[in-house]
């Protein structure tokens, strides 16, 4: 890697969802420093690749409180609200990548993706997306063992779903139409 290449980096909803699962054996304190730790070395990787002369485009992470996943999550506990404590630990693996960025503008490009779906998710009908609640694709339906959204075709749609016009493709993964709004932003 160096002069000339170019990389994407979107990662950290993984390790959102496995800090989560060690809740409520954990504190909230110690996820969310778990989560910020993840950040910062995600951050220092993507700092390596653009110390290599590459250029990086980095995401940050969905709001993983107001994915599918999360939605799920708030409905089955009453513990706490765990949609919001969810869009806690994203916001802190998020700080943690942006604070520890080169963000000069010359190297490393920052895509706002927790913004561009927050705002997505509160507002149907915003950005095209008339779904933001639901997944789009039954993997129950897929032929990938394990099941994917990768699989995620005009066969394995939920019906009356659309792949370019509902947000989630799964419980934690966009959409194409999800994906393709990444692109441009």
């Amino acid at each position: 890697i160096g002069a000339g290449d170019l990389a994407t980096v979107l990662v950290g909803v993984n390790d959102v969802v496995a800090a989560y699962a060690d809740f409520p054996t954990r504190s909230e304190a110690e996820l969310t420093q778990t989560v910020r730790d993840a950040g910062i070395a995600a951050a220092r990787q993507v700092n390596r690749l653009a110390n290599l002369d590459a250029r990086v485009l980095v995401a940050t992470i969905v709001d993983v409180g107001v994915t599918p996943f999360g939605r799920a999550q708030k409905a089955a506990h009453t513990d706490t609200d765990r949609g919001a404590l969810l869009t806690r630990l994203t916001a802190a693996f998020n700080s943690g990548l942006r604070g520890e960025l080169i963000n000069d503008g010359r190297r490393i490009g920052l895509i706002l993706l927790d913004e561009y779906v927050s705002v997505t998710a509160k507002f149907p009908g915003l950005n095209g997306v008339q779904n933001s609640s639901d997944t789009a694709c039954n993997l129950a339906l897929s032929q990938q063992v394990p099941p994917s959204a990768l699989d995620c075709t005009t066969q394995t749609l939920v019906s009356g779903a659309g792949i370019n016009s509902w947000l989630w493709a799964d419980t934690l993964r966009l959409s194409p139409g999800g994906q393709a709004a990444l692109s441009v932003l």
